[in-house]
């Protein structure tokens, strides 16, 4: 998207574009607790934190139902998003349903151990908080005829 039309949306929605700003730095935040731990981290940690994460940003969203939610990830995926192999990804994931951190249901996680997952993990999740009421108030859309 060419910078211009950012700023178009910058001023024309402010609210909007507080919105876009928290999202970014809520997501730069994630990467520097990732960064942080990758390559201290035990495997069984890096999948720990790896759960706990995309349970966090899921449960707002409503996707996360009994303790689980699904995971259309391949291990591969998996591996890339916690710097392992694929082949470490399939041990650590069939030690954790064998230890009753997670169960499992085709591309379901379910009924994850949430505090033993977080005892695991090598760092807290965020707590994930916007008080909107410092946000400017939203506009009304107006139609212009162009995007």
């Amino acid at each position: 998207m060419p910078l211009e039309r950012i700023g178009a949306i910058y001023a024309r929605q402010p609210r909007l574009s507080a919105l876009f700003t928290i999202a970014a730095q809520a997501e730069r935040l994630a990467l520097m607790d990732t960064l942080a731990v990758t390559g201290r981290a035990s495997a069984m940690q890096q999948l720990a934190r790896l759960l706990l994460d995309l349970h966090a940003r899921l449960t707002p969203l409503g996707l996360v139902e009994d303790q689980g939610f699904d995971l259309p990830l391949s291990q591969e995926v998996i591996g890339d998003l916690t710097g392992l192999t694929a082949v470490h990804v399939n041990r650590k994931l069939r030690g954790s349903r064998e230890a009753g951190l997670i169960g499992r249901d085709g591309i379901g996680v379910r009924n994850l151990d949430l505090d033993r997952l977080q005892a695991l993990s090598p760092i807290a999740p965020r707590q994930r908080q916007v008080q909107p009421a410092w946000l400017p108030p939203p506009r009304s859309p107006t139609y212009t005829g162009t995007a």
